[in-house]
Protein backbone atom coordinates (compact mmCIF):
# COMPACT_ATOMS: atom_id res chain seq x y z
CA UNK A 1 0.00 0.00 0.00
CA UNK A 2 2.95 2.27 0.94
CA UNK A 3 4.56 1.76 -2.47
CA UNK A 4 1.28 2.36 -4.42
CA UNK A 5 0.64 5.81 -2.48
CA UNK A 6 4.58 6.69 -3.17
CA UNK A 7 4.35 6.41 -6.97
CA UNK A 8 0.52 7.98 -6.69
CA UNK A 9 2.64 11.21 -4.45
CA UNK A 10 5.61 11.40 -6.99
CA UNK A 11 3.02 11.71 -9.88
CA UNK A 12 1.18 14.01 -8.75
CA UNK A 13 4.00 16.21 -7.84
CA UNK A 14 5.39 15.49 -11.34
CA UNK A 15 2.42 16.54 -12.77
CA UNK A 16 2.07 19.66 -10.72
CA UNK A 17 5.62 20.07 -11.67
CA UNK A 18 5.06 20.44 -15.31
CA UNK A 19 1.85 22.78 -14.51
CA UNK A 20 4.30 25.05 -13.02
CA UNK A 21 6.98 24.72 -15.43
CA UNK A 22 4.24 25.72 -18.09
CA UNK A 23 2.92 28.88 -15.67
CA UNK A 24 6.05 29.69 -15.73
CA UNK A 25 7.27 29.82 -18.90
CA UNK A 26 3.63 32.45 -19.12
CA UNK A 27 4.34 34.55 -16.68
CA UNK A 28 7.70 35.15 -18.51
CA UNK A 29 6.27 35.87 -21.75
CA UNK A 30 4.22 38.04 -19.80
CA UNK A 31 7.37 40.05 -18.71
CA UNK A 32 7.10 38.57 -14.78
CA UNK A 33 10.30 38.10 -12.76
CA UNK A 34 10.92 33.93 -12.97
CA UNK A 35 14.27 33.63 -11.71
CA UNK A 36 12.88 32.50 -7.96
CA UNK A 37 10.15 30.50 -9.64
CA UNK A 38 12.71 29.10 -11.97
CA UNK A 39 15.01 28.23 -9.54
CA UNK A 40 12.60 26.07 -6.81
CA UNK A 41 10.73 24.55 -9.81
CA UNK A 42 14.55 22.97 -10.65
CA UNK A 43 15.44 22.29 -7.04
CA UNK A 44 11.45 20.12 -6.68
CA UNK A 45 12.23 18.89 -10.05
CA UNK A 46 15.90 17.08 -8.74
CA UNK A 47 14.00 16.25 -5.23
CA UNK A 48 11.53 14.35 -7.33
CA UNK A 49 13.93 12.53 -9.19
CA UNK A 50 15.97 11.07 -6.15
CA UNK A 51 12.60 10.03 -4.51
CA UNK A 52 12.06 8.04 -7.17
CA UNK A 53 15.37 6.81 -7.85
CA UNK A 54 14.85 6.30 -3.35
CA UNK A 55 11.85 4.38 -4.10
CA UNK A 56 13.53 2.36 -6.98
CA UNK A 57 16.01 0.95 -4.31
CA UNK A 58 13.51 0.48 -1.68
CA UNK A 59 11.47 -1.78 -4.52
CA UNK A 60 14.74 -4.01 -5.05
CA UNK A 61 15.25 -4.53 -1.79
CA UNK A 62 11.93 -5.26 -1.13
CA UNK A 63 12.28 -7.68 -3.70
CA UNK A 64 15.70 -9.09 -2.96
CA UNK A 65 14.36 -9.71 0.59
CA UNK A 66 11.38 -11.97 -0.63
CA UNK A 67 14.15 -13.73 -2.69
CA UNK A 68 15.97 -14.40 -0.05
CA UNK A 69 13.35 -15.68 1.93
CA UNK A 70 12.00 -18.05 -0.33
CA UNK A 71 15.56 -19.66 -0.99
CA UNK A 72 16.20 -19.38 2.88
CA UNK A 73 13.02 -21.65 3.19
CA UNK A 74 14.09 -23.80 0.18
CA UNK A 75 17.20 -24.83 1.90
CA UNK A 76 15.58 -25.44 4.92
CA UNK A 77 13.42 -27.75 3.52
CA UNK A 78 16.39 -29.49 1.19
CA UNK A 79 18.41 -29.99 4.79
CA UNK A 80 14.69 -31.61 6.57
CA UNK A 81 14.96 -33.95 3.17
CA UNK A 82 18.77 -35.06 3.83
CA UNK A 83 17.90 -35.28 7.27
CA UNK A 84 15.14 -37.53 6.93
CA UNK A 85 17.37 -39.58 3.92
CA UNK A 86 20.38 -39.75 6.52
CA UNK A 87 17.84 -41.65 9.23
CA UNK A 88 16.09 -44.17 6.65
CA UNK A 89 19.38 -45.00 5.34
CA UNK A 90 20.66 -45.47 8.92
CA UNK A 91 17.52 -47.32 9.59
CA UNK A 92 18.28 -49.73 6.64
CA UNK A 93 21.40 -50.46 7.55
CA UNK A 94 21.23 -51.10 11.06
Amino acid sequence: MTNKRTEYTIGVKSDGLDNLTRLISELDKAGVETDEFKAQAAKLRRELADMQGQQSLIDKFVSLKKETQSAAQAFEDAQEHAQKLGREMAATES
